[in-house]
């Protein structure tokens, strides 16, 4: 008897699982391909995060490779992402930030987690080790989501590719 009602609370529990999972999914519109590249100033920008938003709460994004090609994904909660995006229109931002003052990446990671060790075992970095915010190197004209000039809008039945060709001085 003990062992049939252990039974009968695994299939109940497996079923409530099933129906919270099935939820997350029901709610999740059609996504399309969605590419693209971006170019700065007429060369390639890597390492830039593109991001489709269509207002509400709805965003898809991605990161230009090295010869600022990208592809999106849509996060539609914490449990489902899907490639593409779905169908409408979007502004778009395009941001690339970079160490202050010609710092190298390393050493700019280097002494972000030293700021942060110090932090965490309730110090303060002296005022010469602490580091100053990474630099927004795209026009605001193009990287606040306010202000940008971008847009673009996927369509089901076509190719979604959307050259952006930005210019550093608006």
């Amino acid at each position: 008897m003990v062992r049939l009602m252990r039974n009968l609370a695994g299939v109940t529990l497996f079923s409530l699982l099933l129906c919270g999972c099935g939820s997350d999914l029901e709610d999740v519109p059609e996504t399309l391909p969605v590419t693209g590249s971006v170019t700065l100033d007429g060369s390639p920008l890597p390492d830039a995060t593109v991001v489709f938003s269509d207002g509400k709460q709805l965003t898809a994004m991605g990161v230009t490779d090295g010869s600022g090609k990208f592809s999106l994904k849509t996060r539609f909660n914490s449990k489902v992402t899907s490639p593409g995006a779905p169908p409408r229109e979007y502004w778009v931002t395009v941001s690339k930030s970079i160490p202050p003052g010609g710092m190298a990446e390393e050493i700019y990671q280097t002494k972000k987690r030293e700021n942060r060790e110090l932090r965490a075992a309730g110090q303060i970095p002296k005022p010469q080790d602490r580091i100053k915010p990474r630099v927004q190197i795209i026009p605001r004209n193009y990287s606040s989501a306010n202000q940008t000039q971008l847009r673009a809008v996927v369509k089901t039945g076509q190719s979604n590719d959307f050259p952006f060709a930005l210019q550093s001085k608006p």
